[in-house]
């Protein structure tokens, strides 16, 4: 799984040229890629393998939750998950 590279323009721009809510839940989506791809990937402690395992599953689920944060945050939640993962 890759992080997504800081300049990309579909999540991680500049989020002040955005909406407050839009910027608010492109930063949760930010953070979601971050926890998923994050070095704790490697890590032996249950809680952050935990925390990478479950927001792994988030991106793959498609679950209505995943779907809704992308869509607040004026994104295509299929193309989300193909860059997240």
């Amino acid at each position: 799984m890759k992080a997504l590279p800081k300049s990309d323009p579909g999540i991680s721009e500049n989020y002040g040229s955005l909406g407050g809510e839009v910027a608010l839940w492109r930063a949760v989506i930010d953070q979601a890629v971050r926890d998923a791809t994050g070095p704790w990937m490697k890590c032996t402690c249950v809680q952050a393998r935990c925390l990478c395992d479950y927001t792994r599953e988030w991106f793959k689920s498609g679950r209505v939750d995943f779907r809704l944060v992308c869509w607040l945050a004026l994104l295509d939640p299929e193309a989300v998950r193909d860059r997240a993962l």
